[in-house]
């Protein structure tokens, strides 16, 4: 670990690109949209069912 993190802080752009796809991902699976489909759908799964 210390190694990566020694070759982030002498590489600018490394960090620049991880940065990048880091935001990248987020923007995808973190929408609100997505998060509150998701969410709901954990509340469906644990409702109460009627037998």
């Amino acid at each position: 670990m210390q190694e990566r993190l020694t070759q982030l802080i002498a590489n600018a752009d490394l960090r620049i690109r991880m940065g990048d796809a880091g935001r990248k991902r987020y923007e995808t699976h973190f929408t609100v949209e997505r998060m509150l489909n998701e969410t709901l759908d954990v509340y469906m799964e644990c409702r109460v069912k009627p037998k």
